[in-house]
């Protein structure tokens, strides 16, 4: 019996080896689990997984993961299935990454994380227990809060040198990830696998965390599940199709059947309400859309949904009186049944969009879900035959899919807010179009760790507002920063389908430089350049906590081990997206003038959403990002003793900016797709035109068809 439900466990993990084992047959009724003796055992799980990817151009990503969990097990047909613990000493996991960049030329680096962790600590990590209700036909999983120690080393290797630098950190760890406290899991014959896969699911979570968490690719993982023991046998195969339920996900919304059995017409019409919380566009007091052409042109959700249903003993195709099933969505009646004689058969309905009802937004809280009435009309041919029955029909579950473009959030910059994205009225493109998003975050003016971690809090909690798991991203400025620190340690069961930036320093700004560094330096020592007193200036009355990371020193340790890191692809409910990148620059020297020097010109009409005091000095910061590439602090001798000094370096040719990010610098591919600079500066840059490209990128990276 054991090895049946090894075999059982494995088929619905996806991710365990097993061999000579048979498939457990499953019971029908809740007292069908009395037949499931006492039996005591232990399991043990190793996995491993190691290889190379390529990552980018000349970078090359080498990994080794290793994983092993020892436990005991007991299941018992009165009180169910339980995990015993505590494990202690038996949780081991080690990991490495080595990340090697080697260039045309030279200059290269290599990058290497080493992982380990296990358990040895004297409290308990891992105290489980699966229950079943006989009764009430659930489960309850009941947990603590798991997590396992794992030292962190790293070590860079540059041309300048090697440095090491080690941490720890603490990663939960199995069931701290999965529900806690009743869960419904409905009639009994899908009680068992279920319970079964939450024990894999919860002795593989912590290897597959720590390569998903870091770099978001998807590597191949091997894991053996061995278990041993001494128990009873299960009853008799009776109900239940072999098809599972689908996954929910934000565009997959499933139910299934409280009762299974076969129904014959005096329980006609079966009836299961979907509720689908997802929030497309707007909808009428019936959970209907109120526009639905206008999101089905503009490409906000597909025209059909499917409805699936795993259907028990229909027999459409007997050679005498054949079995005639309707189904009907929200009372539209849309197909029969089609199916096989004592057979479980899944079918596939379409189902118009302008059928379904879909969820409203609550701003600040979970939508309220459409509720999607599913009728079954029972054998309609013998309504006439009242009161004999011929034939009678069965549902497992039923499942509602369709494809809809994800929200999109938007991201301010430093010193920003909210507004930025109204004044020039980027958001119009998406308002007239009705495609969904949120503009309101007004990330703080903060350090890039600082902001995000806000996002990885706030980006799911919007995300949630729709309904959604996934989002797009457009974000400004630093906030692109941001949204690339956030990418690398993304919040569990979240993800990003595309990233667009617009002017965001990717190489960094020399104008942060100069108002970071001069109120440091020595004003005896360094040069009186207009870049220096302007820096003074800056730095002085205009300083914040987010310019230091915008330097071009900053950037580039930055983008040492961000740039060849950020993530292709997320997993969310077992659905893998790529995450497509693009990048937007612009040039304010609209009209492209210059004096008689050579020296770019800056016109009234060119600083438009500067405002009147900084648009004094846009034509000096315009020259500044023009002619020198950064700026930085040095100590040198004095007459006085060692002094810092402020030195420039310059560019070695002109760079076209929009006052405050180059053209240069705003591009970083790969990942990013670099558009062609727009003719704005650093503020009129969201503005309509910018949006209809942003939204073609979007378009481009879910297609909804």
């Amino acid at each position: 019996m054991l090895r049946r439900i090894a075999k059982v466990l494995a088929i619905l993990a996806g991710i365990v080896v097993l061999e000579g084992v048979v498939c457990a047959q499953v019971p029908q009724a809740c007292d069908d689990w009395t037949h499931i003796t006492n039996a005591t055992g232990t399991f043990g799980l190793s996995g491993n997984a190691s290889g190379t990817i390529e990552t980018a151009p000349y970078t090359k990503l080498q990994y080794e993961i290793n994983q092993s969990v020892n436990g005991s097990f007991a299941l018992n047909g009165n009180t169910g299935i339980a995990l015993v613990g505590p494990f202690k000493n038996t949780v081991m996991i080690s990991a490495r990454y080595t990340t090697t960049y080697n260039p045309p030329g030279g200059d290269g680096y290599t990058h290497t994380e080493s992982y380990r962790g296990n358990g040895t600590q004297d409290a308990p990590y891992f105290t489980a227990e699966l229950q079943i209700d006989l009764s009430a036909c659930h489960f309850s999983f009941f947990s603590g809060n798991p997590q396992i120690e794992v030292t962190k080393t790293e070590v860079s290797t540059t041309s300048k040198g090697t440095t090491t630098e080690t941490s720890t950190l603490f990663y939960p760890w199995g069931p701290a990830r999965l529900p806690s406290g009743d869960v419904s899991v409905g009639p009994p014959q899908r009680m068992q696998p279920l319970a079964a896969a939450y024990i894999v699911s919860a002795l593989s979570f912590a290897a597959q965390d720590l390569i998903s968490d870091f770099y978001g690719v998807n590597i191949n993982w091997t894991s053996k599940l061995e278990l041993s023991g001494t128990g009873g046998d299960l009853g008799p195969q009776t109900g239940g199709s072999s098809v599972p339920a689908p996954q929910i996900s934000d565009s997959s919304f499933v139910a299934e059947s409280a009762d299974k059995s076969c129904q014959y017409l005096d329980k006609s019409p079966f009836l299961l309400s979907i509720p689908i919380k997802r929030v497309v566009g707007d909808v009428d007091e019936n959970g209907l859309l109120v526009d639905p052409e206008k999101l089905i042109a503009n490409g906000v959700v597909s025209p059909y949904a499917t409805l699936r249903l795993s259907v028990y003993d229909v027999d459409s195709d007997a050679p005498i009186e054949p079995e005639l099933d309707w189904v009907s969505v929200n009372k539209s009646t849309l197909d029969r049944l089609k199916g096989l004689n004592d057979k479980w058969v899944v079918n596939e309905i379409l189902v118009p969009i302008t059928s379904l009802r879909f969820g409203k937004r609550n701003p600040g809280s979970d939508p309220t879900p459409g509720m999607n009435e599913i009728q079954i009309s029972i054998d309609v041919l013998s309504q006439s035959l009242k009161p004999l029955q011929l034939w009678c029909m069965g549902v497992d579950w039923a499942q509602l899919e369709f494809k809809a473009l994800s929200p999109v959030i938007m991201v301010n910059g430093n010193n920003s807010s909210h507004q930025f994205w109204e004044d020039f009225d980027f958001i119009r493109p998406f308002q007239d179009q009705s495609i969904p998003f949120y503009h309101m975050l007004d990330v703080p003016t903060a350090k890039v760790t600082s902001n995000a971690t806000f996002l990885a809090s706030k980006l799911p909690q919007k995300a949630r507002e729709f309904g959604a798991k996934w989002v797009h991203v457009v974000a400004h400025s630093k906030g692109g920063l941001d949204m690339r620190q956030m990418l690398t340690n993304m919040p569990a069961d979240f993800g990003i389908r595309s990233l667009t930036t617009l002017s965001t320093p990717h190489h960094g700004s020399a104008l942060a430089d100069f108002g970071v560094y001069a109120p440091q330096a020595s004003p005896l020592w360094s040069e009186w350049s207009g870049q220096f007193v302007g820096g003074l200036y800056a730095g002085t009355f205009d300083a914040d906590a987010g310019r230091p990371d915008m330097t071009t020193a900053a950037v580039r340790a930055f983008n040492l081990w961000n740039a060849g890191n950020l993530p292709k692809y997320f997993l969310v409910d077992d659905e893998v997206q790529q995450v497509a990148y693009n990048s937007f620059s612009a040039d304010a020297n609209v009209d492209g003038s210059v004096d008689a020097s050579g020296k770019p010109t800056i016109q009234d009409f060119e600083k438009k959403g500067v405002g009147f005091f900084k648009g004094l000095f846009t034509q000096f910061a315009y020259r500044t990002l023009w002619e020198y590439a950064s700026a930085s602090l040095v100590t040198k001798p004095t007459i006085f003793g060692t002094e810092l000094i402020l030195e420039r370096e310059l560019n070695d040719e002109p760079q076209l900016n929009d006052f405050l990010v180059t053209v240069k610098s705003a591009e970083l591919n790969p990942p990013f797709i670099e558009h062609l600079p727009s003719k704005d500066n650093h503020a009129t840059i969201a503005n309509q035109a910018i949006a209809l490209q942003a939204i073609d990128g979007i378009r481009a990276a879910q297609p909804v068809k």
